[in-house]
């Protein structure tokens, strides 16, 4: 019932990782059958995480490489052309917590430390860190969180 629920209120379902025999297929199997876009991160296909998405793309699911290829397939405008040089941010429209993320992230910072320091639970963290990043306010790299 929980998988019907999550299928019939979504617009669209992203599968990150699941296995061959998984909630998460069924959730998308049902989106289908109620009409709902399915996509689908493509992974590894020497991990069992990733044979779940990798079956979907392969039977039809959109691919989602990166946060514009999300934007885009959900009808947002995108521009995939920007140029190198950056425009100042102007960070009087942000909220209070994203002007100290942002101010934290002049130098990369990993995002258990950024978590701790904005005194937020890690899931309201994840969620301001998250809408950052598809805004393309700030980046994961292998250094850690950044500002774009």
């Amino acid at each position: 019932q929980r998988n019907r629920i999550m299928a019939g209120l979504s617009k669209a379902v992203l599968v990150i990782e699941a296995g061959e025999r998984s909630g998460t297929l069924v959730t998308s199997r049902l989106a289908t059958e109620y009409n709902r876009d399915v996509y689908a991160v493509p992974g590894s296909i020497f991990s069992d995480k990733s044979k779940g998405p990798n079956m979907l793309i392969t039977l039809g699911a959109t691919p989602i490489r990166t946060s514009e290829d999300i934007l885009l397939a959900l009808g947002f405008d995108v521009d995939t052309n920007s140029s190198d040089t950056k425009a100042a941010i102007d960070t009087t429209q942000f909220s209070e917590h994203e002007r100290t993320v942002y101010a934290l992230l002049a130098q990369p910072m990993e995002r258990e430390t950024l978590t701790v320091s904005l005194g937020l639970s890690a899931s309201d963290a994840n969620i301001l860190l998250m809408k950052m990043e598809i805004a393309g306010l700030i980046k994961d790299t292998p250094l850690g969180l950044m500002r774009t």
